[in-house]
């Protein structure tokens, strides 16, 4: 089948004959570059293995995908919610509210993730909204 086509000098197709193959646009699409720089930028080196474990859902409508939290986990030594949310991702910084909307899908993926059990994540998840009060929120009437 390929024969008649191994021996062809570069150029000496007709343009006009019927592509083989369709042409393929060079550059991603807009999201998928964007998402690939931001992995590589913020992971370095370590930018290829997020990028093969980051599949999964979004984490909310946010640009982070849970396998990024499942190798945040399992790379840098996060001890509390409040370091995972609001040093290591940022989303309680972006986030109304501390990130209050997303908890339960962050909260499935630290309990698989560090084994957590539902009472240390009840803990985890007062201490954090605590911290987002007091430091991250206006003052309440009164105060």
């Amino acid at each position: 089948m390929a024969a008649p086509w191994l021996n062809l000098s570069p150029g000496s197709i007709d343009a006009a004959e019927p592509r083989i193959f369709d042409r393929v646009d060079a550059e991603p699409g807009p999201f998928v570059s964007a998402r690939i720089q931001r992995w590589i930028g913020r992971y370095g080196k370590a930018g290829a293995d997020v990028i093969r474990s980051a599949p999964g859902a979004r984490i909310g409508a946010t640009p982070w995908w849970e396998g990024e939290l499942h190798w945040i986990l399992a790379n840098e030594m996060v001890e509390h919610l409040d370091d995972l949310m609001l040093r290591r991702t940022r989303l309680g910084n972006i986030l109304p509210g501390g990130g209050r909307e997303i908890l339960d899908q962050i909260g499935r993926i630290c309990q698989a993730r560090l084994g957590w059990d539902a009472q240390r994540w009840d803990r985890e998840c007062e201490r954090y909204l605590d911290i987002i009060r007091r430091y991250f929120s206006l003052p309440e009437d009164g105060q």
